[in-house]
């Protein structure tokens, strides 16, 4: 507690003393005794004395009793109106203010005060007047020139203001802040691209050793349109420095605004190579310059060729080898892109994205066994995504088990329910699956389900109108679906033999045999139930004959089919 008492005494001690000191310069009524002066001075010192104690109160009291009994004292009017301001007393706070200014206006102290009570009520006029007052007696105070600076500003006079900016630079020299703000005034205010340039010139020139206000010259020239004096800076600077990465990735920028894709593409090679720069900018910079469109389609070799550049300066990067392997994909380097697939989910398997990409490749690739593993880990891992159900369903009902696939499908299809066209495959296959499992009107809603998402599928207009057509069900709507599938594609085989087929069954038997025609013309190789079907439909139109050469046609593709045997021996369809 000693030590804190000397402290209080000495800091008391020189307030007393620049108190008192302050006020010899300040026009005191003649009859103003030394004695007053002296009692002034000790009444300012228990005043602020509350201050250092944080007792604003009391201090507010003490203040108040010396300015009205001192009408000639300055000091105290300013410490009283600080406190006024600090307890929202604005209109107070400014009179005092003024008071203070007035009665000493050498006083630095006041008149930034006042300043600030000026522009903190919107009262220009008067900090104008105030700062032009100032700026008279002191021509040179940066604070005052600064201040007519914003003001100048807000009153939408932005001329002016770089006039008083100009007088600070005069005095204080070239410095950042001052020409930044001078060059955006020039460029978004005043639309002087000239005078704006010349503020970073002069930054550039006042700091030689600074590179980056010669590389936001660069920029401004680019952004302004004058590529050739950014293009100059730009190679100014790289023979200066050949290995700075970022000044070459400016570069880069340029001619791609240029539209020299070339020169862009040879410029982001030599960057990308560096291992100075980390990959995440590197990427960055590459998604910027290159669209989805010139990635994949337009200038896909030369993304490749970026992406290989990328990695092999980061070799164990996940996020380029995703990248990467998704490409090779579309260059149809399917067996590759799925070694680097998986190097890069080895490295980090957080990323779903990069299974999704895995599980097409493998499909793409027939690799069976992987498929089924990746799939099956990928729905473990991420058990709401739909895409891993689909495909671990689709292997499972490859390897004959239904009952999973239909599992594994029914759960994937209620995951994909915000994705249509995955809903319709998970209803698509589902007609199928749960046909197979001879639970026919399950098959029948799946279908219908699929069609409500797409009533041009027609792969289920197919399939719904055959297997209704089998169990002899329905066969109006087969027929209208079966209808769609020809006018669609009037030379496939699979379905002209469906159509026939529905007509057969709708006893429409001349039709049939007009389509089954067409179908075993349409086909270079008809198959055994081709044939068979052929057979049934000569049948039913009583030549005989010609119906047992299509069976018998039918018998030797397929011997193990007892049923079409039965028919040629018996010489009579079996429907």
């Amino acid at each position: 507690m000693k030590s804190i008492r000397v402290f209080s005494f000495l800091f008391l001690s020189f307030f007393l003393l620049q108190h008192t000191t302050a006020q010899d310069g300040v026009k005191k009524p003649s009859n103003v005794s030394e004695d007053e002066i002296k009692a002034n001075a000790e009444a300012f010192a228990n005043a602020y004395k509350y201050l250092l104690l944080e007792n604003i109160e009391q201090a507010r009291k003490a203040f108040e009793v010396i300015v009205t009994s001192y009408k000639w004292d300055a000091a105290s009017r300013y410490e009283l109106a600080r406190i006024y301001a600090t307890e929202n007393k604005i209109p107070e706070a400014t009179g005092l203010a003024e008071e203070a200014y007035g009665l000493d206006k050498e006083n630095k102290w006041y008149g930034e005060f006042l300043a600030t009570l000026y522009e903190q009520t919107n009262q220009n006029d008067k900090l104008i007047q105030l700062l032009d007052e100032r700026l008279k007696r002191h021509p040179d105070n940066i604070e005052a020139l600064e201040r007519m600076a914003e003001v100048s500003l807000s009153n939408n006079q932005p001329s002016k203001a770089v006039s008083f900016f100009n007088r600070i630079e005069e005095i204080s020299g070239v410095n950042e802040s001052l020409s930044l703000r001078k060059h955006k005034i020039y460029s978004e205010t005043l639309n002087k691209k000239k005078e704006a340039a010349k503020e970073l010139i002069a930054l550039a020139k006042a700091f030689p050793e600074e590179n980056r206000y010669v590389v936001m010259l660069a920029e401004y020239y680019a952004k302004i349109g004058e590529y050739d004096d950014a293009l100059r800076i730009y190679q100014d600077l790289m023979k200066k420095n050949p290995d700075e990465v970022y000044t070459a990735i400016s570069l880069a920028d340029l001619y791609f605004k240029k539209g020299d894709r070339q020169k862009m593409f040879e410029i982001l090679k030599v960057a990308f190579s560096s291992e100075k720069l980390a990959s995440e900018p590197k990427l960055q910079v590459f998604l910027t310059l290159y669209s989805p469109e010139q990635i994949y389609n337009v200038e896909k070799r030369q993304a490749l060729d970026l992406v290989n550049t990328m990695v092999a300066a980061s070799p164990m990067d996940p996020k380029l080898l995703a990248i990467k392997g998704e490409l090779l994909y579309k260059f149809d380097s399917i067996a590759e892109a799925g070694k680097v697939l998986r190097k890069s989910l080895a490295i980090d398997s957080s990323r779903y994205f990069v299974w999704e990409q895995l599980l097409f490749v493998l499909s793409s690739s027939n690799d069976t066994i992987d498929l089924e593993a990746y799939s099956s880990r990928c729905r473990s891992l991420y058990p709401f995504q739909p895409i891993p159900f689909y495909f671990d369903g689709l292997m499972k009902a490859r390897r004959g088990l239904i009952k999973e696939a239909v599992k594994l499908f029914e759960e994937g299809k209620t995951l994909s329910s915000s994705n249509a066209a995955l809903s319709e495959q998970f209803a698509m296959f589902l007609g199928d699956f749960y046909h197979q499992l001879n639970e026919p009107a399950k098959s029948d809603s799946a279908y219908e389900e699929a069609l409500r998402y797409n009533p041009d599928n027609i792969y289920v207009l197919n399939n719904y109108a055959y297997y209704l057509a089998v169990r002899g069900m329905s066969l109006e709507r087969a027929e209208r679906l079966s209808s769609k599938t020809i006018v669609s594609e009037p030379n496939n085989p699979t379905y002209l033999d469906t159509y026939a087929w529905v007509l057969y069954k709708l006893g429409r038997y001349d039709e049939s045999w007009y389509w089954m025609e067409k179908t075993l013309a349409a086909d270079e190789h008809p198959s055994a139930t081709l044939y068979d079907h052929a057979g049934d439909i000569l049948f039913k139109l009583n030549r005989i004959e010609e119906a047992v050469d299509m069976w018998k046609k039918a018998y030797e593709l397929d011997q193990q089919d007892d049923q079409i045997k039965l028919k040629i021996e018996r010489r009579k369809s079996n429907d």
